[in-house]
């Protein structure tokens, strides 16, 4: 089975704890022989509590920590592709732009659930600043992918102002399923959808609401479907930054959830653009 993940915070959580990514004890399961092929978004995620050039030191930690791992994770079968999550990690200089795209960072967060010096997330008011405006336009211009999760509904609307290329929400679900603020408003899904980017489908209890975890996965997925995204739908999981539901606790689990999605009546041409294609597409432009 081939399985694309567009966020997990394993190498932020393996470097806090001083534990191994590869000792068994992380929800993405590094070398599972479930999986034919592996494509893993490994985010480098920064608390609201840092700003300026605290935040951009502690960053590349995080990137120094994950460099030293890199040629692990591949030799274990999984492609990697580095993220950002959190945009205070550029240190209030845009310059570090194309110091992370020549580190290999894919796609970046403008904010996490709080304010920064570009923007701000769900739990604060306003949308993008000047100089959040302008990373976009350098974000787009460097390759790097934008990702919207986490930003608020203000902040949403300038990027779609100013972006001209399409965007990615890595691990954001559907307001109209689950009505919790981190979630997607239609209006914004309809704006992912026309503009050719991905959702991420999050697997984190609170974001898919009540009832089993595979079921409601696989009801954002239909709501997706029914709004013309097939080709915009991914999947988000959010391991190793979210206390997840036994029934899909870890990497090990998605297989099942594959079996699941099957078994309800989705055809395989459109699981397998969940699980992989959508996504391989994205990061091939």
């Amino acid at each position: 089975m081939m399985y694309s993940d567009l966020h997990c915070d394993s190498v932020t959580k393996a470097y806090r704890e001083s534990i191994s990514l590869f000792g068994g004890t992380l929800a993405v399961k590094l070398g599972s022989d479930k999986f034919i092929r592996r494509e893993q978004c490994f985010a480098l995620w920064l608390d609201d509590k840092l700003h300026g050039e605290p935040a951009f030191s502690y960053c590349k930690e995080l990137l120094g920590f994950y460099k030293a791992n890199e040629d692990e994770i591949k030799a274990r079968g999984v492609t990697p592709r580095l993220t950002l999550e959190n945009a205070s990690s550029l240190g209030g200089d845009l310059n570090n732009i194309a110091f992370f795209k020549e580190q290999g960072v894919k796609m970046m967060s403008l904010t996490w659930n709080g304010e920064n010096d570009l923007a701000s997330g769900v739990d604060a008011k306003g949308g993008l600043k000047p100089k959040g405006k302008e990373a976009v336009k350098e974000m787009e211009n460097s390759g790097i992918i934008i990702d919207v999760s986490h930003l608020n509904e203000k902040g949403f609307r300038d990027v779609c102002k100013i972006g001209v290329k399409p965007f990615i929400a890595s691990h954001s679900n559907c307001y109209d399923i689950c009505p919790h603020k981190r979630n997607l408003k239609q209006w914004q899904v309809k704006e992912i959808i026309s503009r050719g980017g991905l959702i991420g489908i999050n697997f984190y209890p609170p974001f898919l609401g009540k009832g089993s975890a595979f079921e409601r996965v696989g009801d954002n997925i239909e709501y997706l479907l029914s709004l013309g995204g097939e080709n915009c739908i991914a999947l988000g999981s959010d391991f190793d930054g979210a206390e997840m539901s036994d029934e899909l606790k870890s990497a090990d689990d998605v297989a099942r959830l594959y079996n699941y999605l099957i078994a309800r009546g989705m055809s395989k041409e459109v699981v397998e653009k969940v699980f992989y294609k959508n996504a391989g597409l994205i990061f091939q432009n």
